[in-house]
């Protein structure tokens, strides 16, 4: 039985529904996101009516191509936009980020929200010891200097598979990118955030040490009971690791649906491409198939599908219009075809 799976049998999350069950506690609650960017080529829609939620201690994963815009819901989430650029509403439990002040957002960042990276060597200070990079977000998180400081620093090394011992006195430097990675969930675990966003952290390492840092996360969502948000390009990562998958493309979300579901019951087109196009083990003597065309970026006043130039099952009215959500056991998916075969 994968993660996943186990996770539905627990009942934390609903295995024929693409959103948390009711009885679950939000973390995050998206709804009606857009974002849009100017530009000397005109504007451009980076997210479009993106509307998505995460209960607490459940972990989703977000995928699609690069200029889908993961990293821009992410950077959204952050508060890292100006209020120029966004439209919609984003709740951190109950607190709206979207026209929060600067005060708002430095506590939200502080006590609510934790981010790792991808690269984990540039996230740390170079010159400084991992010991007192963890002591200083200990109490930018409120734990107090002294024992109690000790205290939740060496906790957390252990949580994630460190001996304050043997870490605290190197540099970033002196340790495997396994390990500087592992850190950085450390000093993300000191705050307690409500929401876990882990933006390609694991991308940079090694298919061993990206396994092990896929099951620390897992471990802080379940244990924890953190939300994570795990940014990917690799379908096949988030459909293992993750208990439900949200699939981007040109900004809008076109299928949301259970990992253990989609796999096997994708609908949308472009879901079927990006595992189509993911080498497998049991499929290893025939080849990945590249997906046809070239990647668009959204333009103002585009209502069609983003994906209509590439699709193998385009309709008319894919250029006119993005259809509503049609629902099944598997979860949404946002196809003309899909509704009308449902």
């Amino acid at each position: 039985m994968s993660f996943a799976q186990s996770r539905a049998v627990e009942g934390l999350t609903e295995p024929d529904n693409s959103a948390p069950s009711s009885k679950v506690d939000l973390a995050l609650s998206v709804r009606g996101l857009r974002v849009k960017f100017e530009g000397q080529t005109g504007g451009i829609i980076a997210v479009n009516d993106l509307s998505l939620s995460i209960g607490k201690g459940e972990m989703v994963a977000v995928v699609g191509e690069s200029g889908s815009g993961k990293t821009t819901l992410t950077n959204a989430i952050l508060g890292l936009l100006g209020s120029n650029e966004v439209d919609g509403s984003i709740k951190l439990g109950p607190a709206e980020v979207i026209n929060a002040n600067k005060e708002q957002l430095r506590n939200l960042r502080r006590f609510e929200l934790a981010t790792i990276l991808q690269d984990p060597v540039g996230s740390l200070n170079p010159v400084r010891t991992i010991g007192s990079q963890l002591a200083e977000s200990a109490r930018a998180a409120g734990i107090a200097k002294g024992s109690l400081c000790d205290e939740a620093v060496a906790k957390v090394l252990a949580d994630v598979g460190l001996d304050k011992a043997v870490v605290s006195r190197r540099l970033p430097h002196e340790l495997s990118g396994g390990m500087n990675q592992r850190v950085a969930i450390a000093m993300a675990l000191l705050k307690q955030p409500r929401l876990l966003i882990a933006d390609e952290a694991t991308s940079a390492l090694d298919v061993r040490t990206q396994a092990s840092v896929v099951a620390l996360l897992q471990k802080v969502s379940a244990e924890h009971g953190a939300a994570v948000l795990l940014v990917t390009h690799d379908i096949g990562l988030a459909l293992q690791a993750c208990d439900r998958v949200a699939v981007m493309y040109a900004g809008r979300l076109v299928e949301v649906g259970q990992a253990s579901a989609l796999l096997t019951g994708a609908r949308h087109p472009y879901t079927q491409a990006l595992l189509a196009a993911t080498p497998r083990y049991e499929d290893r003597h025939q080849r990945a198939t590249a997906i046809p065309g070239t990647f668009e970026v959204s333009r103002p006043g585009d209502q069609g599908c983003p994906f209509r130039n590439r699709c193998p099952v385009r309709q008319d009215r894919c250029d006119t219009s993005f259809p509503a959500p049609s629902r099944s056991g598997v979860g949404d998916v946002w196809c003309w075809n899909a509704s009308e075969n449902a």
